[in-house]
């Protein structure tokens, strides 16, 4: 079971990779409830590239669904293919992936979570991620933006 965190404060993260990601998003974010993916400078960032996933948002309330636009090097190492394309709903036992991913839509705002790696036959089995919500007009979040780590 994850260990879903909606009210958390940077020493929270098991990874600076975390806390890196949320800084910056927070700069981006400024006075608004979210920033635009217009404002995510992947050149400001390079270091965390490797980590970050960051899906589209489809649908609406009850019935969203998450679609993978971009993986970082590291992920798609970490899984053994490249998640970009695919539904975030036919991942393995995504269940709870995806009601945290509804959640964060709903409420608009960031959220820690850790939890098992079900669907990767790896060393390590626990992965940790920060997922933060972007915005193009400023109220509806249409794009998620996290960054992964793995242990």
């Amino acid at each position: 079971m994850a260990n879903f965190v909606p009210e958390f404060e940077r020493k929270h993260f098991s990874s600076e990779v975390h806390g890196q990601l949320y800084d910056y998003w927070l700069r981006r974010k400024g006075d608004r409830l979210m920033p635009s993916r217009q404002d995510i400078g992947p050149e400001e960032i390079p270091s965390l590239l490797p980590h970050l996933i960051m899906l589209d948002v489809y649908g609406k309330p009850g019935h969203y669904q998450f679609k993978v636009r971009l993986t970082g090097t590291q992920v798609d190492q970490i899984v053994g293919q490249s998640l970009t394309g695919k539904w975030a709903h036919d991942f393995p036992n995504s269940e709870g992936l995806s009601r945290r991913f509804c959640w964060l839509v709903e409420n608009r705002r960031p959220y820690y979570s850790e939890d098992r790696l079900m669907f990767v036959s790896k060393d390590f089995k626990n992965y940790s991620c920060l997922v933060c919500p972007l915005s193009s007009d400023g109220q509806s979040v249409d794009k998620i933006l996290a960054s992964n780590d793995y242990y």
